[in-house]
């Protein structure tokens, strides 16, 4: 391959193709990284602009002396600025941040010297690379590719190629979130110190630290591709396991308890778990010191501080931690992918973890552990978190330890070839937290955006994207702290919109407090799967896709029920049958439905033709989580009934129901009993006060998709309409006058809109 200057923009397009792994595309466009400082600065503060100015190289005569004045300062931040990606996969976003400081050095260079001949930019990247660079991954595969593109970076420029540095420990094979020993979590405490433990402690503290600055030198000099490469990784593992063992006997003796606990005090629980902790500490150290006797074995254990103690251990530096973190994590949820979240568990980020949350969550809270106090953090990920009821945890450590610089919400738009139905967001961190606005970039474009449109985007010139400020305290909205990410208007039009929902927030009260909402029905087995047929050996004749408890009219006829059982069996409605204001009331499917609040003991010979159609998925349903839960008791042999009714919900009351996704805000109005599946949510007033029809009107109107959409939950361009935001929906009780015109509205819209006639202007009233 004829390769091409690295200054050159088809450079960074060498390796354009991922490993594949979901969560690690690369992101091509370079955006520009602010500059963070490893010293203190002698002279006055440097203005942020006049750094821009220098990137895009726009100085003016005064510009330029002040560039000259602070040339030593921009040098020493630029040498001394640590960075890290912490699922850094094929190494796109670490290989932009060495462009950036490279240009950088080579633009200063040219001020300082009025040309690039003296420049040597293969020593200007080797300094680079060796200096400020880190990362870690999981599979050696993405390590090896983000290798090979540092090494392709340093080539280019060589005019008689050189040997090529060793980043063994530079770029890492490792877990960044778990440390573990083969199958066993060993979660080093470092906080343990020579001054707090005794004279043991004392001791084998101060051989921690002799150890660590060991490793720290020879993983410095392993760098230079002129050492001794097998002897420096031999004398760099022995050291290591050294230091575990000695660490994990710090533990034993300051932290672990060596007898059983016995008694019966309120503390034994704690101490036993202590005691079993301490045995396994124990059993490692055993594992360590086979594993020192082996040296032809690798040894495969993964601890920012121990990896990197120049930046991460106080042993070495005081003030630890990256400067700039930056990050593509993987995006995987925890349904079937459970053992990855074991793992997590048995960290200190269990205090992060919580149901229905996102593997990446993790690599945000530990991206606030290991960034500097002053430190800066950017993530690419999808934008759910920012209003997820499992990102509450996340949502939290961001409101009390960081400050949101910047949030660029992509939406609908494309950032990710390999990944088109993802909806994602850029997010800025600072830390210390300090109150300060939010820039919002909202971007309103759909398709796949290339690097042109990524330059405007971010030179705030594009005109299908909006550019907000908001006042951080703001941002961050409610208990739950939902991150509010505005999806319309501009900065004069948000001042005005917000106004207005504070408006209805401050007169309203929440639709929860006057109204009950419950979610539809879940069965937790609808329907047959090829997974059912081939693991429970269900009859060939029974077709992927047929029903259990949701079957079509056509299927119940051939039951042949009598006529107990077919009181059991409802017309069940879908989500796509809610229109604006009113519902369909004409479906083919029925439901399944023969457990009832007063038929606890239900005898099976009541229902014996409904009994034979579900004995055929008895394998089935008897794994359902229902069974778990003991909610199937009620038929004690058959334990297969329909499991998960929300009783408390009377379906033939009145009601407002909504699908839990829709691109507008669609709430539709029946009085007749309508079943429909937990996509559905159900507004209802058991004590009957509230005027059902009045709230709808509110709820279909415009004024309140602008509430859905700037302070509800937003996934894409689909409105989020779940339990929580809506039982925090706020609706202003008029009196009996404005009821009754609003009710009057909303009943000739129901008269028009099942006929397709036209509303349009009862709507806009």
């Amino acid at each position: 391959i004829g390769y091409i200057g690295f200054d050159k923009p088809d450079q960074p397009k060498l390796f354009s193709a991922n490993e594949g792994r979901k969560g690690q595309m690369i992101f091509e466009t370079e955006v520009s990284t602010s500059l963070n400082s490893g010293s203190k600065s002698t002279g006055k503060q440097i203005d942020r602009i006049l750094i821009e100015k220098l990137l895009k190289k726009k100085l003016d005569d005064n510009d330029k002396k002040l560039i000259k004045k602070h040339s030593p300062e921009f040098h020493n931040a630029l040498d001394n600025v640590k960075i890290c990606d912490p699922a850094i996969g094929s190494g796109a976003f670490p290989m932009g941040l060495l462009h950036e400081i490279f240009t950088a050095k080579q633009t200063l260079h040219t001020f300082e010297h009025g040309n690039t001949k003296t420049f040597d930019a293969s020593a200007v990247k080797l300094n680079i690379i060796q200096n400020s660079i880190y990362g870690v991954d999981i599979e050696k595969g993405a390590v090896d590719i983000a290798r090979l593109r540092f090494w392709l970076s340093l080539i280019v420029d060589e005019e008689k190629p050189r040997p090529l540095p060793n980043l063994d420990y530079k770029i890492v094979v490792g877990n960044s979130l778990v440390s573990k020993l083969g199958d066993d979590i060993i979660d080093i405490d470092w906080t343990l110190n020579e001054t707090s433990h005794g004279l043991f402690g004392a001791d084998l503290a101060k051989q921690k630290g002799d150890l660590l600055k060991k490793i720290s030198k020879e993983q410095k000099e392993f760098f230079n591709p002129n050492s001794d490469k097998k002897k420096l990784a031999a004398d760099i593992r022995k050291l290591k396991i050294d230091l575990l063992i000695t660490q994990l006997e710090l533990m034993i003796s300051t932290k672990g308890i060596d007898r059983k606990p016995t008694g019966t005090s309120k503390t034994i629980t704690k101490q036993t778990e202590i005691y079993l902790q301490t045995i396994g500490w124990k059993n490692s150290i055993k594992d360590l010191q086979k594993l020192k006797n082996k040296p032809e074995q690798p040894l495969h254990f993964f601890d920012w501080k121990l990896d990197f103690p120049e930046v991460m251990n106080k042993q070495i530096i005081e003030d630890t931690g990256f400067d700039i973190l930056i990050m593509n994590p993987p995006y995987i949820g925890e349904k079937g992918n459970k053992e990855k979240f074991h793992d997590v568990k048995g960290t200190s980020l269990l205090d992060f973890y919580q149901k229905k949350m996102d593997y990446f969550y993790f690599f945000f809270h530990q991206a606030l552990n290991i960034t500097k106090s002053n430190g800066f953090i950017s993530g690419i990920t999808t934008n759910y978190y920012v209003t997820a009821t499992g990102a509450t945890k996340l949502r939290n450590d961001l409101f009390n330890r960081v400050s949101v610089a910047k949030l660029v919400n992509f939406g609908e738009s494309k950032v990710f070839p390999s990944a088109l139905g993802q909806h994602n967001l850029i997010t800025f961190l600072t830390k210390p937290k300090k109150t300060t606005s939010t820039n919002v970039i909202t971007v309103n474009k759909t398709g796949l955006i290339d690097s042109t449109n990524f330059d405007k985007i971010f030179s705030g010139i594009d005109e299908e994207t909006n550019y907000l400020n908001i006042q951080e305290d703001k941002l961050f909205d409610g208990e739950e702290k939902y991150i509010r990410i505005v999806t319309s208007g501009n900065v004069k039009g948000d001042k005005v919109i917000n106004s207005i929902l504070d408006k209805i927030k401050s007169k309203g009260v929440e639709l929860g407090s006057i109204c009950e909402v419950n979610q539809g029905l879940r069965t937790g087995a609808d329907k047959v799967s090829p997974k059912h047929i081939s693991e429970y050996g269900i009859s060939k004749n029974y077709d992927a896709g047929d029903g259990i408890f949701i079957v079509t009219e056509k299927e119940i006829k051939k039951l042949e029920l009598n006529s107990f059982e077919k009181g059991r069996v409802k017309k069940l409605y879908k989500n796509s049958d809610i229109k604006k204001y009113f519902v369909d009331s004409s479906t083919d499917l029925r439901l399944i439905d023969i457990f009832w609040p007063n038929d606890r003991e239900l005898q099976l010979t009541k229902i014996p033709n409904l009994h034979n159609h579900l004995k055929k998925f008895k394998s089935i349903l008897e794994g359902r989580k229902e069974n778990a839960n003991g909610l199937d008791k009620a038929i004690a042999k058959g334990k297969y009934y329909f499991g998960s009714v929300r009783r408390k919900l009377d379906f033939s009351l009145p009601k407002i129901v909504s699908p839990q996704r829709s691109k507008l805000n669609t709430f539709g109005y029946t009085d007749i009993e309508w079943f429909a599946s937990a996509d559905v949510y159900y507004i209802t007033d058991s004590s009957g006060i509230q005027n059902l029809k009045y709230i709808l009107g509110l709820l279909n109107s415009k004024l309140y998709f602008l509430w859905f959409s700037h302070r509800g939950k937003v996934k894409g361009s689909m409105l989020e309409l779940y339990q929580k935001p809506l039982t925090e929906i706020p609706v202003y009780i008029g009196g009996k006058g404005i009821q009754n015109k609003v009710v009057g509205l909303v009943d000739k819209i129901i008269e028009l809109k099942p006929e397709n006639k036209n509303s349009i202007s009862y709507e806009k009233q």
